[in-house]
């Protein structure tokens, strides 16, 4: 299983990106870190990883289908 984002962005107003240009992807047995302190978009990111959120422009794949 292959899990991607490719060029996701994302801001919570119009005219705003608080996450630009996110591309990575992880394959079977690859795990994940997301650190760093409070209010940087760690929570929000994850929330658009999963699709609970949706992505100004980007998106999230599970095996090459659009989340």
């Amino acid at each position: 299983m292959i899990f991607e984002v490719k060029k996701g962005c994302f801001g919570y107003k119009a005219g705003e990106e608080i996450l630009t240009e996110i591309t990575f992807r992880l394959q079977d047995g690859e795990v994940l870190a997301v650190l760093g302190p409070n209010g940087v978009g760690k929570t929000t990111l994850l929330r658009n990883m999963m699709g609970l959120l949706k992505w100004k422009s980007g998106g999230s794949y599970l095996d090459g289908t659009c989340l």
